[in-house]
């Protein structure tokens, strides 16, 4: 063949070999496509064993006490009092702590449950479980002599998403587990242990918080708000949200408004700033520094949330369990 010929050939197979390689990369697409799927069912897998169905959180529990992992979850103290204890390394942070209220025998007391923006699976000995939706004002729990409760709470912004809820529909609300997830409810009847019944609201609420992550941007609302400083008239621009957009989100996150999230997260840095050791006991000082306008603004919000005005709220709180 001469030159030129050669040439000839060399530029033809040039021309070609594009249109002969365009089935590698279809091969490889097809590839990808298949091993996504894999990925997809995979992921479909790991959250049907995450969802904490009554049946996996049996299998959960019983995987723990075999290789000894669940001595934490069942060591509970059962003197009078409140506790709480923090569980890290929930997914994204989404529970904020496991809890036990213990009344002291031979007493009736009635508990101030207050507003904090979290909500709560709870257990009550005798009685089984229930869902607290998120507050805006105070609720009264009665405990009689020796009454055991312990819960799970879910972190500001976090519980919405983990449960499945627009937690808006639980507002103010106490639901039993009943009437929401009948599975699970008898999973956790009246009659367990309290040590046992802690245990599965922990790995039930681990579950759901693993299978439904928060809600990233009202996690991070939740988190600004509890600033001082913050203002909620730029929080919708700060995370790139129309102010509908977040009313809305937050309404189904939180349980309400960004507005209402701000005051109830205010009031709470008021009750830890009050209530640490060798805290300021004049309120107007305590109110300039918690983000409050002035004392009376203070009195006005402490009324309206916990149903008293705040140094009727700190003595009662002193006096006993709240």
């Amino acid at each position: 063949m001469t030159a030129w010929g050669e040439w000839l050939t060399a530029c033809r197979e040039r021309v070609t070999a594009p249109g002969e390689r365009l089935t590698a990369p279809g091969e490889r697409l097809t590839a990808w496509r298949d091993r996504v799927a894999a990925w997809r069912d995979r992921a479909m897998a790991w959250r049907d064993r995450l969802t904490a169905s009554p049946e996996s959180i049996t299998r959960r529990r019983a995987r723990l006490e075999r290789n000894g992992r669940a001595g934490r979850l069942r060591r509970v103290d059962l003197r009078p009092g409140y506790r709480e204890r923090a569980l890290p390394g929930v997914p994204g942070g989404a529970l904020a702590c496991a809890w036990i209220r213990v009344s002291p025998p031979g007493e009736w007391r009635e508990t101030r449950v207050l507003p904090d923006a979290c909500v709560d699976l709870v257990w009550r000995a005798g009685g089984g479980a229930l869902l607290a939706g998120p507050d805006t004002r105070p609720a009264l729990v009665a405990g009689g002599s020796g009454a055991v409760i312990v819960g799970v709470r879910f972190a500001p912004g976090a519980g919405g998403a983990a449960l499945g809820l627009a937690l808006e529909a639980v507002r103010d609300a106490r639901v039993p587990i009943a009437d929401l997830w009948p599975a699970l409810d008898r999973e956790l009847p009246g009659d367990l242990e309290p040590r046992d019944a802690l245990a599965r609201l922990v790995l039930l609420g681990t579950g759901l918080s693993a299978a439904r992550r928060p809600d990233a941007a009202m996690r991070e609302a939740a988190r600004r708000l509890a600033d001082p400083r913050a203002r909620v008239d730029h929080l919708a621009g700060d995370l790139s949200l129309s102010e509908r957009q977040l009313r809305r989100r937050c309404r189904a996150a939180v349980g309400y408004g960004p507005k209402t999230l701000q005051r109830v997260l205010r009031f709470q840095r008021f009750l830890h700033a009050a209530e640490v050791p060798d805290a300021e006991t004049d309120l107007a000082a305590l109110a300039a520094g918690t983000g409050y306008a002035d004392q009376a603004h203070l009195t006005r919000e402490s009324t309206r949330l916990a149903g008293l005005p705040p140094a009727a709220l700190l003595r009662a709180r002193a006096a006993g369990p709240s």
